[in-house]
């Protein structure tokens, strides 16, 4: 999520900021959120969880228990959850495949097909227009990854997650 997109999010529920804001925070707050607030596997961060961070809750059961009440008062009887990853491509990395791969055809070599990238991947409550968890990696998307992505979102009512060929619903209610 680019710091400008972050702007829109933040005034579409009443808060102004400019993306530079947004970048400054990221730099001072990153590691802090990471730190406290952060999914880890075999001690190794994979990501932050945002229900932590904003509701002081590690789930969406806790979430539930928690604000049963306001769920109750906005109508609000199960939440779904979403989860996906994106792939952004590194600045200058399209200019500097399109110059391997003219390098690559003097050589008579096959092109590569993508430029370098990252992974940005996120768990979304809809019905709450709250993102639940999130993580930027420099490696590819991987099912640990996917797991540790899912962990906040361990007790909604189903889960729907996008993948490349098809969007699949997975029933996990409790």
């Amino acid at each position: 999520m680019s710091p400008t997109s972050v702007e829109r999010q933040l005034q579409q529920i009443g808060i102004q900021v400019d993306r530079h804001t947004v970048r400054r925070y990221v730099r001072l707050f990153g590691e802090l959120l990471a730190e406290q607030h952060g999914i880890t596997v075999a001690e190794k961060s994979l990501g932050q969880n945002v229900l932590a961070a904003l509701c002081d809750v590690e789930t969406v059961d806790e979430f539930k228990d928690e604000y049963a009440e306001e769920l109750t008062n906005a109508g609000i009887d199960e939440l779904a959850g979403c989860a996906n990853e994106t792939y952004p491509v590194k600045k200058g990395a399209k200019k500097e495949l399109y110059e391997e791969n003219m390098e690559r055809k003097q050589e008579g070599k096959e092109p590569r097909t993508h430029p370098d990238s990252f992974t940005v991947g996120c768990g979304y409550l809809p019905k709450l227009d709250c993102y639940a968890s999130v993580q930027c990696r420099e490696t590819a998307f991987a099912s640990i990854l996917a797991n540790a992505l899912g962990l906040p979102l361990s007790s909604v009512a189903y889960s729907v997650t996008t993948m490349r060929t098809a969007t699949t619903a997975l029933s996990t209610a409790v």
